[in-house]
C-alpha cells in the first residue's frame, strides 16, 4: 500500500476540514490522537445508503482496546451505512460483522492506494 508524505497527509486533511465532506470524531487518548472515523455522504453513484463510513483508523497499539467500537459507534450509531475495506483484512471484516456489516458484492481497484483490491460492505 502507498504511504503519504506529511505534506500530503496536511494537504488531504486540510481538504477534508475546510470542505464539507462530513464528519471527523478522533480518539484521544493523554492529549494524544490514537485514532479517528470519518463519515459523509456516499461516494458512489447510484448510492447503496444514505451515509458512508470514509475512514476508521487506531494506532495498532490501541487494536483491541474498544476504542475503535467507542469511533464506530459515536460515528454512526444504529443507523445503517456502507464502507469500503481492504480486500485482505480479515480482521477489519471481522469487526464490520460483529457491527452488522456484510459484503454486497461489490469491489474496486483503488489506485490512489496502489492498486489494492476493496470490497463494499453495508449494514
Amino acid at each position: 500500500m502507498q504511504s503519504f508524505t506529511a505534506s500530503q497527509r496536511a494537504k488531504m486533511w486540510t481538504r477534508f476540514l475546510t470542505g464539507n465532506f462530513g464528519e471527523l470524531w478522533v480518539a484521544e487518548l493523554e492529549g494524544r490522537i490514537v485514532g479517528f472515523a470519518s463519515t459523509g455522504p456516499p461516494r458512489e453513484q447510484p448510492p447503496v445508503s444514505d451515509l458512508e463510513l470514509g475512514s476508521i483508523y487506531l494506532l495498532a497499539a490501541h487494536h483491541g482496546s474498544g476504542l475503535g467500537q467507542e469511533l464506530l459507534d459515536v460515528a454512526l450509531g444504529d443507523r445503517g451505512a456502507s464502507l469500503w475495506v481492504l480486500d485482505d483484512n480479515p480482521r477489519a471484516h471481522a469487526f464490520y460483522a460483529r457491527n452488522g456489516f456484510s459484503p454486497d458484492g461489490a469491489y474496486k481497484i483503488d489506485e490512489h492506494f496502489g492498486n489494492v483490491r476493496e470490497i463494499r460492505m453495508v449494514r
